[in-house]
């Protein structure tokens, strides 16, 4: 706590480099090291996907800070070897579809930073559950919202939330956008897995093409969620609120699905989403916020509304928009190349970096709890419930997955490169 307060208030007193990020970010992660547990190997939530992108999160700031290896490394080992739980996905990350893929990016994100096929065969296998879970939906004939994507030609013609046996017979945009990721990630590493050279690639395809159809992608440039229910209920688009993650799983794999092919249209289609986020969904331009229901007139609710809300239970979900937007940016220039037009996008890049920088001062400044025991998913400070946010006690405050939510932004400031 004496630490916490002593470095924000040196903060407060000089300008914002690299260094700064990188020290918020040994900050911000020591407090998420400190809730692993290494009889589970989990940080934070035992068994469940906040867990996971927790643990993504201190993969990522593993880069500057090489120590944390050995305890991904235990991690790994002491998820992997979990016993199963009925009705739970491989390892036990919860029941969905979701949950394992942000297992997936966790080892994808330790590959990054300790290279070993080990991480990535893990992700593999993850995705073979969700292949043959998918496969199994087909069989049944309840397969539904497919949007012109025929599985005889096609892998998989849009991804359930979950598996047949669980009964949950919808399709968003969050699940699918994970799947194009985790599609695009493996695709470099396909023969060393044992896969033909365009396995995961035509996955990717599919997956885009599925999205593309989804009408899920609003006219301003956000994402809405899910399609609605499938069978008898249709399949349009619910315009379910446009959480900040929501709109960024999409981008890293746009990036690289745009260096692969050279079609300019998916990184246009990326950054009128960042657009979108940064006019839409932050105070001024300057620091992220989720949605208050007012993005695109076309919106059901707001987060407060969602499920009851209230908007600090989702306090994971910046933190991801920002892990994802730093791969975006850091992509962005190798994709660039393959597509053409660079000055346009070395323009929106340095905006995005700016994005990311002035939300990382305002979390540092404004955002850190009053009793030292973290970070308000508020990076504002502006909030009426920024004080019930730090409270520990309140049954909708988690501030394992908001001081984890800080890190992914340090970790996002201190290493994209300004230029």
């Amino acid at each position: 706590v004496v630490l916490l307060h002593a470095a924000l208030a040196i903060a407060r007193c000089v300008g914002h480099s690299v260094e700064d990020y990188s020290h918020w970010a040994n900050v911000a992660g020591a407090t998420v090291v400190a809730l692993y547990d290494p009889t589970t190997g989990r940080f934070g939530n035992p068994g469940d996907w906040q867990a996971a992108n927790s643990a993504d999160a201190v993969a990522k700031l593993a880069v500057v800070n090489r120590s944390l290896i050995p305890i991904i490394r235990e991690a790994f080992d002491k998820t992997v070897a979990s016993a199963p739980v009925k009705g739970a996905t491989p390892d036990n990350w919860g029941q969905g579809h979701d949950d394992v893929m942000w297992g997936a990016f966790a080892w994808l994100r330790a590959n990054e930073v300790d290279p070993d096929l080990k991480y990535v065969q893990r992700a593999a296998d993850y995705f073979e559950w969700i292949h043959a879970n998918e496969l199994a939906w087909v069989k049944s004939g309840q397969d539904s919202c497919t949007f012109g994507l025929n599985t005889s030609s096609s892998p998989i013609s849009g991804v359930h939330s979950g598996p047949l046996v669980t009964g949950a017979n919808f399709k968003n945009t969050v699940t699918n956008t994970q799947w194009f990721q985790l599609s695009i990630r493996l695709h470099p590493y396909a023969s060393r897995l044992g896969k033909p050279v365009d396995y995961y690639m035509t996955f990717a395809k599919a997956a885009w093409s599925w999205l593309e159809g989804s009408h899920l992608h609003t006219s301003v440039g956000l994402w809405n969620d899910g399609v609605g229910g499938g069978g008898t209920t249709g399949c349009g688009n619910t315009h379910d609120v446009t959480f900040t993650y929501t709109q960024s799983i999409v981008l890293p794999a746009l990036a690289l699905f745009a260096e692969s092919t050279g079609n300019a249209t998916l990184l246009l289609q990326a950054t009128t989403t960042v657009d979108a986020v940064i006019e839409f969904m932050s105070y001024d331009g300057k620091v992220l916020h989720e949605p208050e229901g007012k993005e695109n007139g076309t919106e059901t609710e707001g987060c407060d509304q969602f499920w009851g809300g209230p908007c600090r239970r989702w306090a994971i979900f910046k933190g991801i928009f920002m892990r994802n937007l730093a791969d975006f940016i850091k992509a962005l220039p190798a994709a660039a190349v393959k597509v053409g037009g660079g000055a346009a996008w070395t323009q929106k890049r340095t905006r995005y970096v700016e994005f990311v920088q002035t939300s990382a001062v305002s979390a540092w400044t404004r955002g850190v709890c009053p009793n030292g025991a973290g970070f308000s998913y508020d990076w504002s400070g502006s909030r009426k419930d920024f004080q019930l946010s730090c409270n520990s006690s309140d049954q909708w405050t988690n501030l394992p997955s908001s001081t984890s939510a800080a890190l992914d932004l340090f970790d996002a400031a201190a290493q994209i490169p300004s230029k």
